[in-house]
């Protein structure tokens, strides 16, 4: 309760307008895999960060719990920005990849793994996890989100299928949760989640 209430100051507090026809949809069936499509402005980043936040409750020292691929480092900021704000006073660790090597330093397997939650472009996850040893370790990961999945497709369908499957492979936690968000409805998105997402519910807000 006190974490609900907690998401709820915050929320107050930076005056976020919650769209509920999308945001509260999202809400419902948590513990499926997610497929949605709305357009831009519907409350995407708000329908996965509260939920993540809700879930996550509080820090703890397993290392990365949720990560978060954005097609573009300017919206990995805006995600972080809006997690670091939504999820003030519950004292989560929310962290963006800058520079390689200090980020394979900070996360690394000899760090004391004190961060919960990754916002990130995929270039820069897939080659930290390449890395030998992989300077990541997401075992734990129980929240794998993938924003403006349309855009990450655009980039080269091939080549982000592949950078997905290496995410996936090393987001390997028993109580994992995928959601695949989307602001235009594309026939790569839909045919990679019809077969990769098991048990998903698909969301639509607007035409498609």
């Amino acid at each position: 309760m006190k974490n609900i209430l907690t998401i709820a100051l915050g929320i107050f507090t930076i005056g976020f307008v919650i769209k509920p026809h999308f945001t509260i949809t999202y809400l419902s069936p948590l513990g499926r895999q997610i497929f949605a499509c709305a357009p831009t402005g519907s409350g995407k980043t708000a329908a996965f960060l509260i939920p993540i936040i809700h879930s996550l409750r509080g820090p703890k020292n397993l290392g990365f719990r949720a990560v978060i691929v954005c097609p573009t480092r300017e919206l990995a900021k805006q995600t972080y920005n809006e997690t670091v704000r939504l999820s003030e006073g519950l004292g989560l660790r929310a962290h963006v990849i800058g520079k390689i090597q200090q980020a394979a330093e900070k996360f690394g397997p000899r760090s004391a793994q004190k961060f919960d939650v990754l916002i990130t472009t995929p270039n820069k996850l897939v080659y930290l996890l390449q890395m030998d040893p992989p300077a990541l370790n997401l075992a734990n990961v129980e929240w794998l989100i993938v924003d403006e999945s349309d855009k990450l497709f655009e980039a080269g369908v091939r080549g982000f299928r592949d950078q997905l499957a290496v995410i996936y492979a090393a987001c390997s936690g028993p109580n994992l949760k995928r959601g695949m968000f989307s602001a235009t409805h594309t026939e790569d998105v839909a045919k990679w989640c019809r077969r990769k997402l098991k048990r998903r519910v698909q969301i639509n807000v607007g035409l498609r």
